[in-house]
Order: C-alpha cells, then sequence, then structure tokens
C-alpha cells in the first residue's frame, strides 16, 4: 500500500513539472513569435513610407522621415531654414509661417505628408523675389518693423494676402494679418504698408 501510494505521489509530481515546463516553453515560443512578428511589421511600415516631395523656395526635394513629422522641424533641422520660428507651438502666433502654394499656413502644424507635390516658400526664400523684396522696402519705409520676431510671418502674410487679393480693403488686410501676433506696433504701421502695396505695387502680385 505504502509503495502504491509513493507511485501516486510521484506520478503526481511528474505530471506538474511536466505541466510547467510545457507552459514555460509554449510562452517563450510564443514570446519569440510576437517579437519576430512585431520586427516584421515595423519593418513592413518602414519599407512602405514612400519619400515625401515638394518644391521648397524653388527647388525640388525630398524627404525620407516620417510623413506626421512637422514641417517647421524639416524646415529648421533638414534644411537649414531657420527664419521660421517656434513661437506658441499651437498655430495662434504666426512665427511659423510658411507660404502653402501660396496659402499662409502655421508649419509647426503642418504634417510633412501634407506638403506632398507641393511649393513651400520660407520667408528666406520670399525675400530672394522680387516680390519679398518690395514687401520689405514698404515695412522699412513705414516703420513696420521694431523687434523684428513677427516680422518673417507678418511677411509671408502679406504675400498670401495680395496673391488672393491685389485691392484688399483696410478690413481685409486686419482679417489677412489676424494670425500673426505683433506686440510692438499695434498693427497700424504694417497695415499702412500694405495698404501701399497695394495701392502702389499690385502689379506685382497680379
Amino acid at each position: 500500500m505504502l509503495s502504491g501510494a509513493n507511485s501516486a505521489a510521484n506520478s503526481e509530481i511528474y505530471n506538474k513539472i511536466k505541466s510547467e515546463i510545457s507552459s514555460k516553453v509554449s510562452n517563450e515560443v510564443s514570446n519569440e513569435m510576437n517579437s519576430e512578428l512585431s520586427s516584421k511589421a515595423n519593418n513592413t511600415v518602414k519599407n512602405s513610407m514612400s519619400k515625401v516631395t515638394f518644391v521648397l523656395n524653388g527647388q525640388a526635394v525630398e524627404s525620407s522621415e516620417n510623413p506626421t513629422k512637422r514641417l517647421l522641424d524639416i524646415l529648421r533641422e533638414d534644411h537649414g531654414l531657420v527664419g521660421a520660428k517656434e513661437g506658441c507651438g499651437e498655430g495662434e502666433c504666426g512665427g511659423c509661417a510658411v507660404l502653402l502654394d501660396y496659402k499662409i499656413v502655421n508649419s509647426c502644424l503642418t504634417p510633412l505628408g501634407s506638403v506632398q507635390d507641393k511649393q513651400v516658400i520660407t520667408i528666406e526664400g520670399l525675400s530672394l523675389s522680387t516680390e519679398g523684396q518690395t514687401i520689405k522696402k514698404a515695412f522699412e519705409d513705414y516703420g513696420s518693423v521694431q523687434c523684428g520676431i513677427c516680422t518673417p510671418g507678418m511677411m509671408i502674410a502679406t504675400a498670401s494676402l495680395l496673391h488672393h487679393n491685389q485691392k484688399p480693403t483696410e478690413a481685409e488686410i486686419r482679417e489677412g494679418l489676424s494670425g500673426n501676433l505683433c506686440r510692438c506696433t499695434g498693427y497700424n504701421m504694417i497695415v499702412k504698408a500694405i495698404q501701399y502695396l497695394a495701392d502702389e505695387k499690385g502689379e506685382l502680385w497680379c
């Protein structure tokens, strides 16, 4: 009887150890498979991520960065174009403004993928054009520049406004500047400069 009890106990221990080993092996295999699948999935996503191509200040460029990355970071980090600045980071101040197909956008809120096959113009590119030089001269002549922090965004906003509306009213000018914050001038001198541009230099944006 005692021998039979020992045999039963040994059998129970053996089955328990066997079950634990089987469970451990199963978990290890499962973890290894999950890790392999995850790695393959990541590689698939990475390989399927196509390059984003666009025109930057007149030059065709392409980027292999994540298409959700902010355009602001692409401009500053990858292309050294630091005229667009990180201000509020929420699209409220206009410090990061650029032209996207001649429409003003906040690059801090614009994902790289959204500029595919489009034209991006930064303050650096605008400043090299006849339009940019004319805006710059008007801002200087009318005292529209003080501390300078908002000036690149204001120039971008001016170019966008006049490109789409060559003869804006004062109300339309102020609306066109509403996304750009200035703490110095109270906007009046900037508005006067844009009124001059519309009245005297409107042919540049026709």
